[in-house]
């Protein structure tokens, strides 16, 4: 009875979430964090797709589905409240509070015009 007991009273010693660096990119990623986490789903706002970077810093949460990549630590500095910026290796866009900054190859259909 007491073995019983005892067994249903598992406890769940894995924080709700943590951050740790990207180990594998791709579909597959995985994230070192006390333990590494294999062949976790990235989420995102609707609409964008995106995948962490190997070396990353990366928020890992647990959903009632396993653990999941929820987004990576960024630098915002010289980003104004308000302002929005989409960085690659590369490249950039930035909408700013006084127009649009483009950074790196513009290309319209394929074809490079910047």
């Amino acid at each position: 009875m007491w073995l019983s007991k005892m067994a249903s009273k598992k406890t769940d010693t894995q924080p709700a979430a943590g951050v740790g660096q990207v180990t594998i990119a791709g579909s597959d990623a995985a994230v070192q964090t006390g333990c590494e986490h294999r062949s976790l789903p990235v989420y995102g706002p609707a609409g964008l797709v995106w995948m962490p970077k190997v070396g990353s810093n990366a928020l890992v949460i647990k959903t009632a589905d396993g653990n999941a990549i929820a987004g990576t630590v960024v630098d915002n500095s010289g980003l104004e409240p308000g302002e929005i910026m989409l960085v690659a290796d590369k490249c950039s866009v930035k909408l700013g509070s006084d127009g649009i900054e483009l950074t790196g190859k513009v290309f319209v259909n394929g074809k490079e015009v910047w």
